[in-house]
């Protein structure tokens, strides 16, 4: 065989193990991007107060602040454990 057509050989085989690497890598992250699960986020604000402020959410009913604010894919509860503001007008999506 061509010592030339060996090399090019070579190379283009390294390059094939190269992007399928590559492919294989953006397929673990978008596996794990798409595994997330909801955040269940629990209004616990004293009084009325502000929706995006993280000291009024928390990971447990009356538990302590400083949880992430909800995002579209979260479950926000009002359940009580929260002592004021809990009305609010939101778009609500049934499961």
């Amino acid at each position: 065989m061509n010592p030339k057509a060996s090399q090019a050989s070579l190379a283009s085989q390294r390059r094939g193990r190269e992007v399928l690497v590559a492919l294989i890598g953006l397929g673990v992250l978008l596996g794990v991007a798409g595994s997330a699960e909801a955040a269940a986020r629990y209004w616990i604000a004293g009084s009325a107060a502000n929706w995006n402020d993280t000291a009024n959410w928390s990971t447990a009913s009356a538990g302590a602040g400083g949880s992430s604010v909800p995002g579209s894919a979260d479950i926000a509860y009002f359940d009580g454990g929260g002592l004021g503001g809990e009305s609010a007008t939101e778009t609500v999506q049934e499961q």
